[in-house]
C-alpha cells in the first residue's frame, strides 16, 4: 500500500516542483542555479497520531561557500548531495489553519496534518499552491547572491525566515567568492583581533587565496 504522504506528494507537489526546475530525492527536491548554489524542499514525516499523515515543509538556500564551509572537515559526505543541513538561511511556509498540526500557533510550529481517510487531496492541493505562489519565487530570488546577501543585511522577509548561521558567519560566507573587498576584510580583520587562530577567518583566507590562484 501506497504510503499516503508520498502519494500526495507525487499527485500535487511533484508536479509543481518539477515544473520549476526541481529535481526529486525521495522527499526532497533540489533546484540547482548555473553556480552551483541550491534551493532545497523537504517534505520530512512525523509521527504524532494513528488517524493522521503529519509532515513539515522545510525550505532554505544553500550556496556553495556555506556548503563548503559546513562540510568542511565531513569529507566522506563530499559525495552526498547537499540538504538543509547545509543551508544558510530558513524560509517557513505557515500551513492554513485546517492543516496545521503544531503546538502553539501555525507561525510558531510549522507542521501540517490530513487525516488518512481522506487520501490528503484537499491539503495537496493548497500546498502546492502556496508553493507555487510563495517558495518557489522566494528561493528562486535568494538563489542571486546579492539578493541574498542584502537578505542577510537588511531582512525583508521578517519572521517568515531565519539564518542558519550568526549574521557575521553569513556575511563572510556570502562575501568570499567576491574576492577581497573592503566589507570582508573590515569582518575578517574584527575576527582575527579576538582571535588570531579565529577558524573561520583562516577559511575565509585560504578560500580567497586559492581562488585567486586559480585565476
Amino acid at each position: 500500500m501506497a504510503n499516503p504522504l508520498d502519494e500526495m506528494l507525487r499527485t500535487h507537489v511533484a508536479p509543481v516542483l518539477t515544473g520549476a526546475g526541481y529535481r526529486r530525492s525521495g522527499r526532497v527536491y533540489r533546484f540547482a542555479a548555473p553556480n552551483g548554489d541550491l534551493a532545497v524542499i523537504e517534505f520530512p514525516a512525523r509521527v504524532l497520531s494513528r488517524d493522521y499523515v503529519d509532515f513539515a515543509v522545510t525550505t532554505g538556500v544553500a550556496p556553495t561557500p556555506a556548503v563548503d564551509w559546513i562540510r568542511r572537515k565531513a569529507e566522506t559526505m563530499d559525495s552526498q548531495a547537499p540538504g538543509l543541513e547545509c543551508r544558510l538561511i530558513r524560509v517557513d511556509l505557515t500551513p492554513p489553519r485546517r492543516w496545521w498540526r503544531g503546538v502553539g500557533t501555525p507561525d510558531m510550529d510549522q507542521h501540517w496534518g490530513f487525516k488518512k481517510d481522506d487520501g490528503g487531496d484537499q491539503c495537496g492541493i493548497e500546498l502546492a499552491g502556496l508553493l507555487a505562489d510563495q517558495v518557489v519565487p522566494t528561493l528562486r530570488r535568494l538563489l542571486d547572491r546579492q539578493e541574498l546577501l542584502a537578505e542577510v543585511r537588511n531582512p525583508r522577509l521578517g519572521d517568515k525566515a531565519s539564518l542558519n548561521f550568526g549574521k557575521e558567519l553569513a556575511e563572510i560566507v556570502m562575501l568570499v567568492d567576491h574576492g577581497p573587498t573592503p566589507d570582508l576584510e573590515e569582518l575578517l580583520e574584527s575576527r582575527e583581533a579576538a582571535n588570531p587562530q579565529d577558524e573561520l577567518a583562516s577559511w575565509a583566507r585560504r578560500r580567497l587565496a586559492s581562488r585567486a590562484a586559480a585565476g
